[in-house]
């Protein structure tokens, strides 16, 4: 699969929140909302990985709130497919001067024991305009494309998120099956 690493420039932090049913909505969530079984027993932080088909994200991240709908999770990609890996987190901690710090490591395992790493990619990092109790989707996000060299069969993707001002890291982790 080839990976892009693309940094959204936003000007304004993307902020969103998800229900347990994956909708889309610009609102307040405990963290159990987001993904029930990513969250470790720490007091306020927590993230999540999510995984889903190309752009749809975005587009359902755009729309006017009264006509967001649920996204699609990725399990299964074909070769020609693409996917997106988007990292969202809650309650980082923040500075006197409202600044957070959260970046996050990727490592993806394919079948033969194939491993690829990414360090140190971007969530936040400066002035939050929101309170420390929203969900924040992170500025990086990988875009995955099969293609036919890609070898089939389960891959691991596995992501440390990373509260750099509270010094606590979460994991989470998706097995996305490439299929012909």
């Amino acid at each position: 699969m080839r990976f892009w690493l693309i940094i959204f420039l936003l000007t304004v932090p993307a902020v969103c929140s998800l229900a347990s049913t994956g909708s889309l909505e610009r609102h307040q969530v405990s963290p159990q909302d987001l993904h029930q079984e990513a969250f470790e027993p720490l007091p306020g932080f927590n993230a999540a990985l999510i995984v889903t088909p190309g752009d749809e994200f975005d587009k359902i991240l755009n729309m006017p709130p009264d006509n967001r709908t649920d996204f699609t999770r990725v399990d299964t990609l074909r070769i020609g497919e693409q996917a997106e890996l988007h990292v969202i987190f809650t309650n980082p901690l923040i500075d006197e001067n409202n600044f957070a710090d959260v970046t996050f490591d990727v490592q993806i395992i394919k079948p033969g024991n194939i491993i690829k790493k990414y360090s140190r990619l971007e969530g936040i990092t400066g002035k939050l305009q929101r309170s420390n109790s929203s969900a924040y989707l992170a500025k990086a996000f990988m875009r995955l494309k099969a293609d036919n060299s890609d070898p089939v069969g389960e891959w691991n993707i596995l992501v440390t998120i990373h509260d750099n001002k509270r010094s606590t890291s979460i994991s989470d982790s998706v097995m996305i099956t490439l299929v012909r």
